[in-house]
């Protein structure tokens, strides 16, 4: 059995098992325990955030239906085709369970997959790819938790605090734990991009802004992993010049979107469904507080009313009580 350890963090070597658990003679592995529950959390968050987004409910489903299984399918094809050397097999190349998914692979393919979507369900492909990289965020923070259990995705030796010891086959080394790297570096993202979500100015931007974020965090990571597990052209990384490369065109697409071309930009005069979450929260708040207005006013004016009625009422009697004291004086003269 593999061992796993953090020495610099006070963490000893501990033992860990791919497997979770086994049915009959089924083995279930945490890899795909971790993949599944991240499918799940990123689809049911999506799901609460679809409308701010301005998808549907049947719409998203059919997506969902759509993205999810080209993402798979492509993130598999992505993994097999940099390493065909290691599949002798049509059963290795569907072995998923232990591990080896291509996150640009699965990014790539569920793009196009949506885009051809999108056309026939007349969506806008925009705010389907803002709302996607929410739940590719959460899928990846908690995919790469199976990468732990598989001890995979690791970098070249270090000696930092943080260095992860690994024992396999009796052969212990220290290296850098690139799975948490990532994890750690998603979850910034993700945190970053809700804080400005409300900022928003175009669709699509919270698409560019996931490209850039995680292309420049993988371009830094696929340099501190070993050549050997990496697909190379010369002494290029082809990972990380495809990082960097999406990276710079996330951000120099969004440098002129942002800034120049403004007319992508939301209008003053859209619907509410278009404006962003701090535009419709101030917009709720006036309204709610011109209904209260109005209910205070038509509540003063019931009570004058009555006020007044009551004041009519009481000359009114007053009038009568002088007339009969009138005519009692008059009885007595």
């Amino acid at each position: 059995m593999n061992t796993v350890s953090f020495p610099g963090l006070g963490i000893g070597a501990f033992k860990i098992r791919a497997e979770a658990f086994s049915i009959g003679g089924l083995s279930v592995r945490w890899y795909a325990l971790c993949i599944c529950l991240g499918l799940l959390v990123a689809f049911f968050y999506c799901e609460k955030k679809a409308k701010f987004f301005e998808i549907e409910d049947n719409d998203f489903l059919d997506l969902v239906l759509w993205g999810v299984p080209a993402g798979l399918i492509g993130a598999r094809l992505g993994y097999v085709l940099m390493d065909l050397k290691s599949f002798r097999s049509f059963k290795d190349v569907i072995s998923v369970w232990n591990g080896g998914l291509s996150i640009y692979g699965g990014l790539i393919t569920a793009v196009i997959v949506l885009v051809i979507a999108c056309r026939i369900k007349k969506v806008d492909i925009r705010n389907v790819l803002d709302l996607a990289v929410l739940g590719f965020l959460i899928g990846q923070m908690i995919g790469r938790l199976g990468n732990f259990f598989n001890i995979e995705v690791y970098g070249v030796q270090t000696n930092l605090p943080w260095r992860m010891g690994i024992g396999i086959n009796s052969i212990s080394s220290f290296v850098h734990p690139l799975f948490l790297y990532e994890i750690l570096w998603n979850l910034v993202g993700f945190v970053l991009i809700l804080a400005f979500l409300d900022r928003r100015k175009f669709r699509g931007e919270v698409f560019l802004w996931y490209t850039a974020w995680y292309g420049c965090g993988r371009a830094f990571m696929e340099g501190l992993r070993d050549p050997e597990f990496q697909l190379m052209a010369g002494s290029v990384r082809i990972n990380q010049l495809i990082a960097a490369v999406l990276a710079a065109a996330a951000i120099a697409l969004w440098i002129y979107f942002r800034f120049f071309k403004t007319s992508v930009h939301f209008d003053a005069g859209e619907t509410e469904k278009n404006m962003t979450l701090k535009e419709l929260r101030e917009l709720h708040k006036t309204e709610q507080f011109e209904k209260q207005n109005e209910a205070y006013e038509a509540q003063f004016e019931s009570e004058m009313q009555e006020e007044a009625s009551v004041t009519e009422d009481e000359l009114s009697m007053k009038h009568i009580m002088d007339a009969i004291e009138e005519t009692d004086d008059g009885k007595e003269e």
